[in-house]
């Protein structure tokens, strides 16, 4: 049995030495796995949802997972990632390390692509959309955490 959204998330993010190690099985069993030629025991398929941080039901579906640009719940999770990326933009402006990484490599290439099918109604795999959000996810952490200034003891000028 093939799963669809297991073979997307590799395609899109996930190594497959990273998802042997999550559902604790061989890098050899997991491309036997994602070939359709072998099946994950129980306890290996919860383990790796765990690991990859979605529930085993999206994991595990015989079908593969898309957005629609017809539910509001998508088109929300849309304009989250270009408010996203309007944030990395200003900070790139900034000469913010982060945000000039993201933006002058393929990740805003991804963005851009994805959004650009979403708006035209075109099939985006929702493992797409998480591959994406994750680049996005970590370059603003990294801005933010710049960003951030400790409480510290104020200086009196006496």
């Amino acid at each position: 049995m093939k799963y669809p959204n297991l073979v997307e998330e590799h395609k899109q993010y996930w190594c497959l030495e990273a998802m042997a190690r999550g559902a604790d099985v061989t890098p050899e069993l997991m491309e036997a796995i994602l070939n359709g030629d072998e099946l994950l025991m129980a306890d290996e398929a919860l383990n790796l949802a765990r690991y990859m941080m979605c529930k085993p039901s999206y994991l595990f579906s015989p079908t593969l997972s898309m957005l629609n640009n017809k539910s509001s719940r998508h088109r929300r999770w849309m304009a989250e990632l270009n408010r996203d990326l309007y944030e990395i933009w200003e900070a790139s402006k900034k000469g913010d390390y982060w945000a000039l990484d993201y933006m002058h490599t393929n990740k805003r290439i991804k963005y851009v692509n994805m959004s650009l099918k979403f708006q035209d109604g075109r099939q985006v795999m929702y493992a797409e959309y998480k591959a994406v959000k994750t680049d996005m996810t970590w370059a603003l952490g990294h801005i933010h955490e710049k960003q951030h200034k400790p409480r510290g003891l104020e200086r009196r000028v006496g």
